[in-house]
């Protein structure tokens, strides 16, 4: 990110200028790894932005958001992490096709772990799994492609399979990206909610529309604009106008606006 003092138009529909974006994108029918990758996180993005608008909505205190307050962070640490991921796989140290196949195929070691644990257990649903006739295919299946591809995810010390498609942690991709203040507002400052820790408990604090909203929107448009300029994608001047607008720090746009 620069720090350009651009700023947003006066007037703008986050939401058009997601779907005109995704649908830019979608409609380009790129088969290259790292643009199917980065389409599946803004695709996450744009539904977690619209998660958090609906909460504030809905809400009957538009003055006093705490009530809400610990969801929205939440929302916010996921969307900080997709984002940080995203850029990581297009602006990282690596091959950003690698690092995009790398994400993609590591579905096939989510779903091989999920199916044993499954299966090592003696419950109803377990159970249920366990007596499907798509069993007997699937789990073969299933195996052989975790054996083809765990050897692209071996963990730090070369014994076994890590945790997560890409290597190390998420502070180490935002220290290779030189975001490691952003990680500590929007990753680390967020945990405490994620796990329902004492600190977003007991930390009272106002909360209102414009200030959950924000950085939201600015994590949203940020993305937005990392698949945009991958994919080199024909977008509206509105829309270009207004990814433009959003590239400067995220903290820039949490405590300057």
């Amino acid at each position: 990110m620069n720090d350009s003092q651009q700023h947003p138009p006066d007037s703008y529909d986050i939401l058009a200028i997601a779907r005109e974006v995704i649908t830019v994108a979608y409609c380009a029918k790129s088969d290259r790894p790292s643009s199917r990758a980065l389409l599946a996180f803004a695709v996450r993005l744009a539904g977690s932005w619209k998660s958090t608008v609906t909460l504030v909505k809905h809400h009957p205190e538009q003055n006093d958001l705490r009530a809400i307050s610990n969801d929205c962070a939440v929302i916010q640490r996921c969307m900080y992490d997709a984002f940080l991921q995203m850029r990581w796989i297009a602006l990282g140290p690596n091959d950003s096709d690698k690092m995009g196949q790398l994400y993609l195929d590591f579905q096939i070691v989510e779903n091989y772990r999920l199916m044993n644990v499954v299966l090592s257990q003696d419950d109803a649903m377990s159970r249920r799994v366990a007596n499907s006739p798509l069993k007997d295919e699937g789990h073969p299946r299933l195996t052989k492609n975790y054996n083809r591809v765990k050897v692209q995810y071996p963990k730090s010390d070369g014994k076994g399979v890590r945790n997560q498609w890409y290597p190390g942690s998420l502070a180490d991709l935002a220290k290779d990206l030189r975001a490691s203040e952003e990680f500590t507002w929007f990753v680390r400052r967020n945990n405490s909610s994620v796990h329902t820790g004492p600190r977003a408990m007991f930390h009272d604090s106002e909360a209102n529309a414009r200030h959950i909203e924000l950085i939201p929107e600015w994590i949203l448009c940020s993305g937005l604009g990392v698949l945009a300029r991958h994919d080199n994608l024909a977008l509206s001047d509105l829309a270009a106008e207004v990814i433009a607008a959003h590239s400067t720090s995220l903290l820039t746009a949490s405590f300057d606006s």
